[in-house]
């Protein structure tokens, strides 16, 4: 699927199809982000309730992804999804305030507004060392390169190295090992130089 037309499509002339079509080409990611949080939550948070926070964050960010901000999309639906799952959790009525629920409304908290969110520095989480470019790559760049790799890539290279989430995380929710995880990290780190070798 060619997801970079299909938000321009999306854009253009808003369906109900083609909207649920991006949905379901992204509900393996908005799936991953759910299961992550459930892993902080009391167990008293029904796993039906997360799951369907998640998708309701999906289906916001496809219903609101501009392809022209230059915000690759999976840092941003990650952003809609961490705050539907937050916002799920507020309106839990059984889940009683308390230390843990401090710390995992702390660790789901997103930026308020687009603007903040666009203000973040995901360029620097994804710099010169790893790349080995000896730059930083342009915040346009690195949303350009990114958008080229393979899907299962792009996916292990977001949530690693953008979102923060370990290795042995994404093998679980992969349902592959952790070298799996690795050589796909790394094949994902050459195409990226490949790409800027190139844009050079």
């Amino acid at each position: 699927m060619d997801t970079a037309a299909a938000f321009r499509a999306y854009r253009r002339s808003p369906s109900v199809a083609l909207r649920n079509r991006l949905v379901e080409h992204y509900a393996e990611f908005a799936a991953m982000l759910a299961a992550i949080a459930l892993r902080k939550f009391p167990s008293s948070i029904w796993r039906e309730e997360i799951e369907q926070a998640a998708l309701i964050g999906l289906l916001q960010a496809v219903e609101r992804f501009d392809p022209d901000r230059g915000v690759l999309f999976e840092t941003f639906a990650a952003w809609r999804v961490r705050g539907a799952i937050g916002d799920e959790l507020r309106s839990v009525d059984h889940l009683k305030r308390g230390a843990r629920h401090d710390d995992v409304e702390h660790e789901l908290e997103a930026p308020k507004s687009l603007e903040e969110f666009e203000a973040t520095d995901r360029v620097s989480a994804l710099g010169a060392e790893d790349l080995e470019l000896g730059r930083l790559p342009l915040l346009e760049e690195l949303d350009q390169a990114l958008a080229q790799l393979p899907e299962r890539e792009r996916m292990v290279v977001v949530l690693h190295k953008l979102e923060g989430f370990k290795m042995a995380q994404l093998a679980e929710l992969l349902g592959v090992t952790e070298s799996r995880v690795s050589q796909l990290y790394t094949k994902a780190l050459q195409r990226l130089r490949a790409a800027y070798a190139r844009a050079a």
